[in-house]
């Protein structure tokens, strides 16, 4: 170990790439180990996992409180039900208190909770911690940040909920309700629900919370969640079966089921929530197999990167070692033993590595976590499976690492390697091949970030039915009337109008569900506009019979829907009869992605709506000046206070494809780093290949070959795989990549400079990595390598 370790320290480049190459490698797979791990076992220590599931559609979790109380009664296979909610507000307890705009850490839960998760409590009793609807319980960090070291049992605690909705009608919401902590609970972890829960309280007093009451009328839903109902079976109990007559209970008793679609019920197993295709991470955790492969597949590469670099530098690297061990067997050593002795200096190289790779993953986690959209807390995960796993994993890498190397070493007989007969069987096949693997993988993740640009560019400027640019959205300001005169005086405000009810970007939302003439049940999404909104939005019309005050017009989905045509344009509902003012042409909510729901559009004037839409000149400071009037009016400190009051509409429809954005960060972030380790390895590799080489540079100068020449040839023996790895890619990165395509209706064509830019990418990489020692080697005086021989 010892000339190991002295041959590492002489070839500081050798010990450099193979270093930094399988640590950065193995941080990836102990982060991705662990996001995967942890994505994959969540809700496993609940005892009654296999008895618990989540009610649902194909494409919603989406419920109603007269589900979770009745559901049971008609179905005896049913034990229990619970029902549950995420929030965000504010908590305060007497000293302290906790505060979070867009963290779900309010859970509304019925007094059933405990049956159903197993959560471990610190300080409480099970069977009574939600038996009143005045208790709650709160988990450590929670009790931590409000009560620090006094004991939490029997304190009062406030709680002060978001109202993210506002029902007509309806204002149960409370402020000084007060509850009382009866228990204290680890905090959530390794579970669907929302791991930021840091209070659970009954959902009895949802009203005051929420600032509305949860019925079978009324389909609402905050910016952290909606109403869920979870079921337990009972033992050995199968619903599957009766999923028809389930469907069919929502159909009698929800006026608002699932938009009037009425979609199959689906039942959910609890350890399949993670990754179902109905869960939007609306008060849930959400996981996303796409991603999780992305990552394996990238973590992979990345892994193959160091071990083929490991491979490529130790063979050529042969020439310094062959005397050292041509010596040991001349002295004695066994073939076995020889290559064991590889074999070993090759797993102390992984686990320096892994060492290394463990400090950055340790300290980079929380990073991570958050582009992954995850949990990963590495401290929480070392046990003894975990450890044994990781020693598994360091030998296994080790060992195919340094088996091609060990066999290299010993094919010849040592007293050729003595007399020096050995560096000339070296020919770098194997190199070219490691070369051509490593800058096919390169180029097909160039084209992927290519593709995944261009893709998200088509989505986000696609045409929707609406003018988009240089609009935003004020909503509900107190002042309304005041704020409307004093934005009107801004230069940089083109028009204002005024609406209620759902804007056509982001997600506020407003329905209303009603049976039509032919018995039919509809549900249609509503809003209401002034004129100007409606010229600020610039729909286009299909019929148009008059914009004035009260005029109904929906659009060629409703139309549809409620079986009229442009000759018949009038409805009735119970006993009131209507008639349609006009028909505009359908239009995409947020996304082009996203298909036309049935719409009615009612106008009105602006002092009897809630909120502003602004058409500016698209000047830069617009939005500065907007917010700045807003604070003025509204009493704020400053104008960053009103931020979430003001929205643009093109940053509304953007944040629809925030996915696809923090997956094209991972393909970049990866993209970069495999450019890099493929890099140290050229960069190596041609340090050795000159080393190898000097001699034939030399004798080709000396016979009248020009630098340029010398170093044309040169360059050509490590541009000619490239060459082979562009004829693989280029079919393989359009075969994933087109399938991924597949999965968008509206999206890019290929063109051929996407292929083009890629390929010439990875060109001058290649160049860039070599051309130093390129130049070095053919810039020295050929004498002094001839005198060496």
């Amino acid at each position: 170990m010892l000339s190991y370790l002295r041959f590492l320290y002489r070839n500081k480049l050798y010990t450099l790439v193979n270093v930094l190459g399988f640590a950065v490698s193995l941080m990836f797979v102990i982060l991705i180990a662990d996001y995967a791990w942890r994505q994959n076992s969540t809700d496993s220590w609940n005892k009654n996992k296999d008895r618990i599931f989540l009610l649902g559609t194909h494409s919603s979790f989406y419920s109603w409180p007269e589900i979770t109380s009745g559901l049971a009664e008609s179905f005896p296979e049913i034990e229990k039900m619970c029902g549950v909610m995420s929030h965000h507000g504010k908590v305060k307890s007497d000293l302290h208190y906790y505060e979070s705009d867009d963290e779900p850490f309010i859970l509304l839960a019925d007094s059933t909770f405990f049956d159903f998760f197993d959560f471990k409590f610190v300080i409480g009793d099970k069977a009574t911690a939600m038996d009143s609807p005045d208790k709650c319980v709160i988990t450590e960090s929670m009790a931590q940040q409000l009560f620090n070291d006094e004991y939490p049992i029997g304190k009062s605690l406030t709680i002060i909920g978001a109202r993210d909705v506002i029902v007509g009608g309806q204002d149960s919401y409370d402020t000084t309700v007060l509850y009382t902590v009866s228990a204290v609970i680890k905090d959530f972890d390794k579970t669907v629900l929302p791991n930021e829960t840091k209070i659970i309280v009954n959902m009895d007093r949802h009203p005051q919370t929420l600032g509305y009451t949860l019925n079978k009328h009324l389909y609402a839903y905050g910016s952290t969640g909606y109403y869920k109902s979870f079921m337990m079976l009972r033992p050995y109990a199968d619903m599957l079966s009766n999923l028809d007559d389930v469907t069919q209970y929502y159909v009698d008793n929800i006026d608002m089921y699932n938009y009037g679609k009425q979609e199959k019920i689906t039942v959910t197993p609890l350890g399949e929530i993670m990754f179902a295709p109905q869960n939007d991470g609306y008060g849930l955790e959400k996981g996303n197999k796409g991603l999780l492969t992305i990552l394996l597949s990238a973590v992979i590469a990345l892994l193959l990167f160091a071990v083929m670099n490991y491979i490529n530098l130790t063979v050529a690297n042969t020439g310094f070692r062959s005397k050292e061990m041509a010596t040991r067997r001349l002295l004695g050593s066994s073939v076995g033993n020889i290559f064991i002795t590889l074999i070993v200096e090759s797993i102390f190289l992984v686990t320096v590595s892994f060492l290394i790779a463990f400090f950055f993953a340790y300290n980079f986690q929380n990073e991570f976590a958050t582009l992954f959209k995850g949990r990963i807390i590495l401290k929480n995960d070392i046990t003894v499976g975990t450890v044994s796993i990781c020693l598994a994993f360091i030998i296994l890498t080790g060992v195919i690492s340094g088996i091609i190397p060990s066999i290299q070493m010993m094919r010849y007989k040592p007293i050729n390697v003595i007399k020096g007969a050995f560096r000339y069987h070296s020919k770098m096949v194997l190199s070219r091949i490691f070369i051509i693997v490593q800058n096919v993988i390169t180029i097909v993740l160039v084209v992927a970030s290519l593709v995944m640009i261009l893709q998200i560019r088509h989505l986000t400027n696609a045409p929707l039915g609406f003018e988009t640019k240089n609009i935003y959205y004020i909503y509900y300001p107190e002042n309304y009337d005041v704020l409307g005169q004093e934005l009107a005086k801004l230069t940089c405000v083109d028009k204002i109008g005024a609406f209620s009810g759902s804007s056509f970007a982001g997600y506020n939302r407003s329905y209303n569900s009603f049976t039509d003439e032919n018995g039919k049940k509809q549900v249609f999404l509503l809003t209401e506009l002034d004129s100007e909104a409606m010229e600020i939005y610039g729909i286009e019309f299909i019929k148009d019979e008059g914009c004035k005050k009260g005029a109904i017009y929906v659009n060629e989905t409703g139309l549809h829907s409620l079986g009229l045509d442009e000759n018949n344009m009038s409805f009735v509902v119970g006993d009131k009869h209507f008639d349609l003012a006009g028909i505009v042409a359908d239009f995409h909510f947020n996304s082009i992605l996203n298909n036309p729901s049935p719409l009615i559009i009612t106008i009105e004037d602006r002092e009897n709506l809630s909120s502003y839409i602004v058409k500016t000149d698209g000047s830069y400071d617009a939005y500065r000046e907007i917010c700045n009037v807003i604070a003025e009016v509204e009493g704020y400190a400053d104008a960053g206070s009103v931020s979430g009051m003001v929205l643009s509409v093109e940053e509304l429809i953007s944040m629809e494809y925030e996915d696809m954005r923090n997956t094209l960060k991972i393909v970049e972030l990866f993209t970069f780093i495999a450019i890099i380790i493929s890099m140290l390895g050229l960069v190596g590799m041609s340090v050795f290949y000159f080393y190898q080489k000097r001699k034939e540079i030399a004798l080709r100068k000396i016979m009248g070959s020009t630098t340029k020449e010398v170093t044309w040839l040169t360059l050509k023996n490590f541009c000619a795989p490239i060459v082979v790895s562009a004829i693989i890619a280029i079919p393989l990165s359009w075969y994933i990549m087109n399938g991924w395509l597949e999965n968008y209706s509206y999206r890019i064509s290929w063109t051929p400079w996407i292929f083009v830019v890629a390929i010439i990418f990875t060109f001058v990489i290649a160049v860039l990595s070599v051309l130093f020692q390129i130049l070095k080697a053919t810039r020295e005086n050929p004498v002094k390598y001839i005198k060496t021989e």
